[in-house]
């Protein structure tokens, strides 16, 4: 579970391949706001990704000492921005409510459903979603 501005949000690990702490960002030229530039981790450069528009959530963009998840799809490698990785936690199925949260996302698709946890409520993503489908992407067409 990740904490992104004020929500707590579940990610499922099969997509994740690390994480990493912020120290250095090499910035992109050119590239959109959600995209604020490239880190080294281990020998490897990763594009961050921003995904807070997704959630229509106000985030810092002093990004030093922020959290990395590194995130492996098909589509290749990409470092998810957030403010603290706060727990791994085992669900099962009958933990997960199939209600949507109230959090504000552009599209209800990107979630998965939600678990009360510690007196909170903790949002389920589809985190592959959210990066494929949620206007993330780079337009390199002119």
């Amino acid at each position: 579970m990740v904490k992104l501005g004020n929500e707590l949000l579940g990610i499922d690990l099969k997509t994740i391949s690390g994480f990493s702490e912020i120290k250095k960002i090499s910035r992109v030229p050119c590239c959109p706001p959600h995209i604020p530039g490239q880190i080294n981790y281990h020998g490897k450069i990763i594009t961050l990704v921003d995904m807070s528009p997704v959630f229509k959530l106000k985030t810092s963009k002093n990004y030093n000492g922020s959290k990395v998840i590194i995130v492996n799809l098909e589509e290749g490698e990409a470092g998810v921005l957030v403010d603290d990785v706060e727990d791994v936690i085992y669900l099962k199925n009958g933990d997960i409510s199939t209600s949507l949260s109230p959090l504000n996302l552009i599209n209800d698709s990107f979630q998965k459903g939600t678990v009360h946890y510690k007196n909170r409520m903790l949002t389920l993503v589809d985190l592959e979603r959210v990066l494929l489908f949620g206007n993330l992407s780079v337009n390199d067409e002119v």
